[in-house]
Formats: C-alpha cells, sequence, structure tokens
C-alpha cells in the first residue's frame, strides 16, 4: 500500500526505481544534474502511464465530450453531456443559478463488528447509483427517461462493447461518463439541481443494501460491515462463495453483486462503544487493502 503518492513513493512501489537523488534544494544542480534529473522525472511518469493510460483515458474523454483535457471534472463532463442530448432532442437548457440545498439522506453504512476477523467475503454492487438511475427513471423535470437515464444506459452499453473488445482505456471512460451523471442532482450549482432526485438515488441504494443484508442473514451468516453498495460476509465452514452471491443476486435483481474476493484476514477499527465506520485493514492472497488507515 502507498503512504504517499509522490512520483518517487510512486515508481519505487512499481517496481521502476525511484527518482534521481540529490543532495540540496533543485537550485544547487548543476545545468547537466538538472537535465538529468528532469529527464528521469519525465521517464518514470511515461513507465506509470504506460501501465495505467491515465493520458489515453483523459484524451478519450475529450474526443468523446469534445472538452479540453482540463475540465474533466464529473460536473463539466455531465453537464455538457446533457446539454448535447437536449439539443438533441430540440430543447434549449435554461442557464445554470446556484441552488438552495436543504440536504437529504445520504448512503447506508452498517457498524462494523469491531476487532480481527477470518475468511470474510466482500461483496459491491455493480455500478449501484447508475443502475439506480436507469431503473428508478430518475430525469431532469419534464422528461421521462429521455435524458439521464438515456445517457447512462447508453454509456453502460458503451463501456461492455469496449469491454468486449478488451479495450481498458474505452471501458474506464465510458464508466467514468456513466458515473458523472447521477451525483449531478445534489450538486447546487448544476442548472437541474434537484434534492428530490438525489434523494431517490440513495434511497434507492439504502434499499438494496438492505436487502443485501437481509439475504445474507437469511442464509444464516453474519453480517460484519455494510457501506453503501458493499457487503462484508463472515464465511466460517463455508468454501464455495458461488451459491450466497448467486442467491443474494436472485433477491436484488435487476442490480447485481460482484463477488471481489475472501478476505483471509481483516481488522475492523473500533472505540468505546462501537465499530468505527470506513476505517479497515485486511489482507486478501497477497495483496493489502486500506481503508481509513496510515500506516
Amino acid at each position: 500500500g502507498l503512504v504517499r503518492y509522490s512520483l518517487d513513493e510512486v515508481s519505487r512501489y512499481e517496481g521502476l526505481g525511484g527518482k534521481i537523488e540529490r543532495k540540496g534544494s533543485v537550485a544547487d544542480l548543476s545545468k547537466s544534474e538538472l537535465r538529468d534529473y528532469n529527464i528521469r522525472d519525465v521517464e518514470l511518469l511515461i513507465e506509470i502511464n504506460k501501465r495505467y493510460g491515465f493520458v489515453e483515458k483523459d484524451l478519450y474523454l475529450a474526443r468523446e465530450v469534445s472538452v479540453p483535457l482540463q475540465y474533466h471534472k464529473a460536473n463539466f463532463l455531465g453537464d455538457i453531456l446533457i446539454l448535447r442530448r437536449l439539443r438533441e432532442l430540440g430543447y434549449v437548457a435554461p442557464n445554470s443559478v446556484r441552488g438552495v440545498k436543504k440536504g437529504y439522506e445520504g448512503a447506508m453504512i452498517l457498524e462494523p463488528k469491531a476487532g480481527l476477523h477470518e475468511r470474510v467475503a466482500y461483496c459491491d454492487v455493480v455500478s449501484l447509483y447508475p443502475t439506480a438511475v436507469i431503473c428508478e427513471n430518475v430525469d431532469i423535470a419534464g422528461f421521462s427517461g429521455e435524458v439521464v437515464p438515456y445517457l447512462v444506459a447508453y454509456f453502460f452499453k458503451r463501456k461492455e462493447e469496449e469491454s468486449e473488445k478488451g479495450n481498458k482505456v474505452g471501458r474506464d471512460a465510458y464508466k467514468t461518463l456513466a458515473n458523472s451523471l447521477y451525483g449531478l442532482f445534489g450538486y447546487q450549482y448544476f442548472r437541474f439541481f434537484d434534492e428530490n432526485n438525489a434523494l431517490k438515488v440513495t434511497e434507492t441504494g439504502r434499499k438494496v443494501l438492505n436487502k443485501m443484508i437481509d439475504a445474507v442473514r437469511s442464509l444464516g451468516l453474519e453480517v460484519l460491515y455494510a457501506d453503501t453498495d458493499s457487503v462484508f460476509i463472515k464465511m466460517d465452514g463455508i468454501e464455495d462463495v458461488s451459491p450466497v452471491v448467486d442467491y443474494i443476486n436472485d433477491v436484488i435483481h435487476p442490480y447485481k453483486v460482484k463477488f471481489e474476493g475472501i478476505f483471509d484476514k481483516i481488522v475492523f477499527y473500533g472505540r468505546e462503544g462501537g465499530g468505527v465506520k470506513k476505517r479497515y485493514i485486511g489482507k486478501m492472497g497477497d495483496k493489502w487493502v486500506f481503508r481509513g488507515v496510515e500506516i
């Protein structure tokens, strides 16, 4: 796990060595030393990008949405996509004004059972909130699935197409576009700001998570922790997790849960009176997973 995301630490974590070590400040370097120092930085950035395709994904988004690279925040992407869709339908959108936030209930989090646990299954719902937009037909006022649900469904389809081609960059780009839309309703500078729609999405998420928890408990299994779209299930004595996953999927259909793996050991942090939400550390095979924990 990474403690910091400096270029030196990331490159060492990726097995690429690190930056050129220097004594003193950059200003103390000679011209040739400064050249070599910067060339090494660029070489590391190129190698990291080859592995993860960050630049390629941004370029993919820029072509798809027709915006410069610096505008790749979710609110910009979502707003542009909705304006384009409205134009296709023959409508002109109103100007953006600042909405008045009243607040609404967000995601559901079940308090964790603090302590060390062994053999814990980790499952989460695939694209919970974007799927809720489609299934619950959450759209801007005056439209019934023709704008936001239409766009989310389209990007889901494109994501699957690119995934089948083995195009990871395209798959990730379309996933980003689908995810850029559902949260806009709760953003007060969004021209179609509507907390009732935002509430529909989070309310659906809570219902789906509760169904998952009830399904697990009906099988006589213990839910150690649940957060937004994920459940952690104690799997003592159960070798094959697939029947449990299949049953949960039957219960929460049309939503779909994905089995992410088994924690050999996991620690949920606690305090006096109970567990601490969003703070755990676990080992899944050779992989360490951290949440809310500084190493």
